[in-house]
């Protein structure tokens, strides 16, 4: 299986697919902005479906690198 076929990924592999450092996942987890799933005492995973819903709800850049209002894929006028 390929990585980016995954259905969940440890903390590690799931900050670096977000281009973030891990303790910045663990950040926005105790922020209630992800969602960790628990599948054993010692094992968290955030599933790929938590971590695009994650990226849709983030502000869309513009081209210049400023933020436009809205949602992923609309801009503002």
């Amino acid at each position: 299986m390929n990585r980016l076929d995954r259905l969940a990924y440890r903390p590690a592999d799931a900050a670096a697919g977000l281009g973030i450092s891990r303790s910045r996942l663990y950040e926005l987890m105790a922020a209630g902005k992800i969602t960790g799933r628990k599948i054993s005492p010692q094992v968290t995973v955030i599933t790929r479906a938590e971590l695009e819903r994650y990226l849709d709800g983030l502000p869309v850049a513009d081209v210049a690198g400023c933020t436009v209002a809205g949602t992923r894929g609309e801009r503002s006028a």
